[in-house]
C-alpha cells in the first residue's frame, strides 16, 4: 500500500487536493492512504517521534510561519530517500526550493495534468490491478480484487460483494476461491464468509466491521485465531 503524506496549512485547500489526489491515484489502480498534517510542526513530529515513513511527501513552501524549504531540508537528514513534492502558489519559490533537492515543483492552481506528471515521475509505473476471474451469467467477468468487499457461499452458489453495491454470483467453493486470491488479504472468519481485511474497520465479538457500515459474522471456534490474523495484518499496515 501506497503511504502518501500532505502538509498544508490551508485546510479548505487540503481537502480539495485531496479529492483530487484519491481521484488520480484510483484510475492509477493504486491501493494508498492518505495522512494530512497542517503544520510543519505536526510534520516533524510524525516523521521524527512516530516513525511515521511515507513513501511520497507533498509540502506546501509557505506553511504560516514555518518555511517549507527549510523544513524539507530538516526531512531530508531524517529521512534522505523521502521524495518530497514542494507545492506553491507562486513561481518565485521554485529556484531556492531546488536546493532541497526535490522530486517534483507544483504551482497552485494544481491541474490533473500537472498532478499525474509529478505522480508519474515520482511513483512507479502503475500496474494492472489484479482480478479474479469467474462464470457469471454464462459469461467470463473480470473482477477487480481491490473491489471485493468480501464473499460468501451458499451451498455451492458463490456471491462476490462489491464497493460499488455489485454482487456477481458464481459457483464454486469458498476454500477454491480462496486459494485463487493474494495470500494474507482475505480471511476466512466463518465457514460462509471470506472477507477482504482492507475493508474491515474493526473486530468486537463474533463479529467484523466494515467501513462501509456492514457485519461480517465470525464464528466462535475461529474468533481468536480470526482477531489475531486482524490485529498481525493491522500492525503490517504501522509506518
Amino acid at each position: 500500500m501506497l503511504h502518501i503524506a500532505c502538509c498544508d496549512d490551508d485546510r479548505f485547500w487540503q481537502e480539495q487536493f485531496l479529492r483530487q489526489l484519491d481521484r488520480l491515484l484510483s484510475a492509477r489502480g493504486t491501493t494508498f492512504r492518505i495522512d494530512t498534517y497542517n503544520s510543519g510542526a505536526a510534520l516533524l513530529k510524525a516523521l521524527s517521534v512516530l516513525n511515521a515513513q511515507p513513501d511520497l511527501l507533498f509540502l506546501d513552501v509557505v506553511l504560516g510561519r514555518d518555511n517549507g524549504i527549510d523544513l524539507a531540508a530538516r526531512l531530508r537528514q531524517l529521512q534522505p530517500e523521502l521524495p518530497v513534492v514542494l507545492i506553491s502558489s507562486s513561481a518565485e519559490y521554485a529556484l531556492p526550493g531546488y536546493t532541497v533537492h526535490p522530486a517534483h515543483y507544483l504551482l497552485k492552481p494544481i491541474s490533473d495534468q500537472a498532478l499525474a506528471e509529478a505522480l508519474d515521475f515520482c511513483l512507479p509505473p502503475p500496474q494492472e490491478a489484479p482480478s479474479v476471474v469467474i462464470r457469471c451469467k454464462k459469461a467470463e467477468k473480470a473482477v477487480p480484487v481491490s473491489e471485493i468487499l468480501y464473499i460468501e457461499v451458499l451451498d455451492t452458489l458463490l456471491k462476490l460483494h462489491t464497493c460499488s453495491g455489485e454482487v456477481y454470483q458464481t459457483s464454486g467453493h469458498l476454500s477454491q476461491m480462496q486459494q485463487r486470491l493474494p495470500p494474507g488479504q482475505f480471511l476466512r472468519c466463518h465457514k460462509s464468509y471470506l472477507v477482504n481485511l482492507e475493508y474491515v474497520e474493526g473486530i468486537r465479538r463474533y463479529v467484523l466491521m466494515l467501513r462501509n457500515g456492514q457485519q461480517i459474522p465470525v464464528s466462535k471456534k475461529n474468533y481468536v485465531p480470526v482477531k489475531k490474523d486482524y490485529l498481525r495484518y493491522c500492525s503490517q499496515l504501522q509506518p
